[in-house]
């Protein structure tokens, strides 16, 4: 069982493996092809040993090395084997048409969910090709003869690229000519990778012809899973702004991109590029508000390992219709119901009419507990309580089925900020910008607002590896992170948590936003207004800087009590300064004196969001004015290097600035 907490918003870089459909056609074409095939990033997991042990045992020869599979094409298919396919349905499919098509004797078995999945659909045409075939009733075991088959033309009845794969793979073996016609695109990556090992194949709109062919070795190069992607991206959609990197973009695999972005949703493709036969790209999920969207039944083939993740965002949204969904019945679960209780146990309204999908948008979550062994049901129970509620989810154990690593990814490095009113802003994506250039993956940042009650029992739970604090519990952290550094200490101010030591970067990042600006501080005359958490850390840099400090503050005993404990700072006392600083929250007031104002050379609020009082105050007047936008970027910069064990680097902290100002600014 693993607890999943509901985020309020997550940022972040995260990678995705393998395709899973990709892995497996390259290992069995590479057991059917004549000489060595290398199979670069291959997708390891429970789905794609089964098919290293089922080719292994009919004669090819398979060594896995990092991040690599090479595979010796069988001399001959050995006759006799009983391959278990464990919960792979696509294994099952694929090795029932290639065999059918050699002329060898073979048992094919699955686990009692596999068992239950219906393999007719690719036995009835094999049956009709020639192949001597039985069944358990159209399911495992499937028991294969030896037969001659055919040349063979097949009208598909049904959009599946399994059975047109199955068919095609029985034509390589038997070495027929096979005639596909399809009513709808499906995915092609067989298509494709039977012309990369030289077979001799053509596409005509939906006329897929193979000619007698002789597979040769070759390599392949397999892109990041697009299904498995998909998880993340709807953790963008639902919350902030995540990035993963290289993904198959492939016709037949796109219907969940391309449904999201008719309904709204804002999803920005970066770094298009050609990774052997694959197209491939960088996606960027950003928060949106989808509108009600309808998908009709000649889209699922497109997305149907997608749909209970559309229906997701159909609740937290504006609702949605999948019509004709009914082959998510014979799922490695019945996926249509599945779904239907999923979202039912977690408040949205969901109903299965038919074989249609109806969800309906909902206003209140609830947590909930939730138990399956089906890998992408238990994927899409996890990003429902991250979108919606906490959740307790049981069978958490079946994501090895097709991605490994999705906790890995995930909880690898859980960063965030932590406040009273954090929700609006830019550190998220400042953190995860810079982090990104640094070349940093597998990273969340979440921006938490909690109330002064609840923060120390949230740290307990939270599991970040790093956080930044800002008001009120810059203070209060001093009596729970007992390992401080010097800046920390001396301020008696915390702003960032890194592995349980506590340090302070506020003065350090306005000092570089100044610099920025060619601004020195030595020998001027500050006042700053507020000494909380920010004020004493400002008050310390600036006065470390060669600055005279004096501190002011609504609380006048607070003041004092800094300047006892910090000599060289001062309690203002009607004094003329050069820069004027404030370090509180309040932005719609003045708080310094009109003669202040006018015979100051700058003016500094730490703020900066709009309306700002001392903002407007300076543009009328004409006085230089700095709001905290590029402290807050500075800081984050710093903290990110204490995070990745990095040296600063100004010039480096100052192009990252303008680089985050052009990408960020619209």
């Amino acid at each position: 069982m693993i607890e999943v907490f509901k985020k309020q918003n997550l940022y972040g870089n995260l990678n995705v493996d393998g395709d899973k459909s990709i892995t497996i056609r390259a290992i069995i074409l590479g057991a059917l092809a004549k000489g060595k095939t290398v199979v670069i990033n291959p997708l390891i997991c429970a789905d794609t040993i089964a098919t290293i042990d089922c080719v292994k045992r009919l004669g090819a020869i398979v060594i896995q090395t990092l991040n690599c599979i090479e595979i010796i094409g069988a001399s001959s298919i050995n006759s006799g084997c009983e391959l278990d396919c464990k919960n792979s349905g696509t294994l099952a499919r694929f090795l029932i048409g290639a065999l059918a098509g050699a002329g060898v004797e073979a048992k094919i078995v699955g686990d009692s969910s596999l068992s239950n999945r219906p393999m007719d659909r690719v036995c009835n045409p094999l049956i009709e090709r020639g192949a001597k075939i039985t069944s358990n009733n159209g399911k495992l075991p499937v028991y294969i003869y030896p037969a001659t088959l055919k040349n063979f033309e097949y009208q598909m009845p049904i959009d599946s690229a399994q059975v047109k794969s199955a068919i095609l793979l029985s034509g390589i073996t038997s070495g027929k000519r096979t005639v596909v016609v399809e009513n709808n695109f499906t995915r092609d990556h067989t298509e494709k990778m039977i012309a990369h090992f030289g077979g001799d194949i053509t596409i005509d709109d939906r006329v897929i012809t193979l000619n007698t062919s002789e597979l040769k070795a070759t390599k392949i190069q397999v892109p990041c899973d697009p299904s498995s992607s998909a998880f993340y991206l709807t953790l963008g959609l639902g919350l902030g702004e995540i990035t993963v990197q290289n993904v198959l973009l492939a016709k037949g695999r796109n219907g969940f991109f391309d449904t999201v972005q008719k309904a709204g949703g804002k999803l920005v493709y970066t770094n298009k590029s050609t990774l052997g036969i694959f197209e491939t790209c960088d996606i960027t999920a950003f928060k949106s508000q989808l509108n009600y969207f309808e998908i009709e039944p000649q889209e699922i083939p497109s997305l149907i390992d997608e749909i209970p993740l559309l229906a997701l965002l159909g609740a937290v949204n504006n609702g949605c219709v999948l019509r004709g969904v009914k082959e998510l019945k014979v799922k490695e679960s019945d996926r249509l119901s599945e779904t239907v209780k999923l979202l039912t146990l977690c408040g949205a309204t969901c109903n299965a009419i038919g074989d249609d999908l109806v969800v309906k948008p909902t206003i209140e979550f609830k947590s909930f507990e939730y138990q399956s062994d089906d890998h992408r049901m238990v994927m899409t129970a996890f990003c429902a309580s991250t979108l919606t509620a906490d959740a307790k989810i049981y069978g958490e154990e079946s994501v090895n089925v097709s991605f490994p690593s999705f906790y890995k990814n995930y909880y690898n490095c859980v960063l965030g900020l932590i406040g009273k009113n954090v929700q609006k802003s830019f550190s998220g994506t400042i953190h995860k910008f810079i982090l990104n250039r640094y070349g940093y993956n597998n990273f969340t940042f979440e921006q938490r607002s909690i109330s002064e009650e609840e923060f120390e029992e949230f740290l307990k739970k939270c599991g970040y590896k790093a956080f930044n604090a800002t008001s009120p519990f810059k203070e209060r952290l001093l009596d729970i992170i007992k390992e401080q550094d010097k800046t920390a200490s001396k301020a008696h101010s915390i702003n960032f948590v890194c592995d349980n030591k506590a340090f302070s970067t506020d003065g350090a990042g306005l000092l570089l936003s100044l610099k920025q600006k060619g601004i020195s501080v030595k020998n001027k005359s500050v006042l700053i207004y507020g000494i909380g958490g920010a004020g004493k850390a400002l008050a310390v840099a600036l006065s470390d800087a060669g600055a005279k400090v004096y501190v002011d503050n609504r609380t006048l005993s607070k003041a004092k009590e800094f300047c006892e404990n910090h000599p060289n700072i001062n309690l203002y006392n009607g004094e003329i300064c050069n820069i004027l600083i404030n370090a509180t929250t309040n932005k719609d007031d003045l708080l310094f004196s009109e003669n202040l104002l006018k015979n100051c050379c700058l003016i500094i609020d730490i703020n900066y969001r709009q309306s700002l009082a001392l903002e407007k105050w300076a543009h009328d007047n004409k006085k230089p004015f700095i709001n905290g936008f590029a402290m807050l970027f500075y800081q984050a910069y710093i903290c990110d290097m204490i995070l990745l064990g990095e040296k600063t680097n100004q010039l480096k902290a100052f192009e990252l600035f303008y680089d985050y100002r052009k990408n960020y600014e619209n």
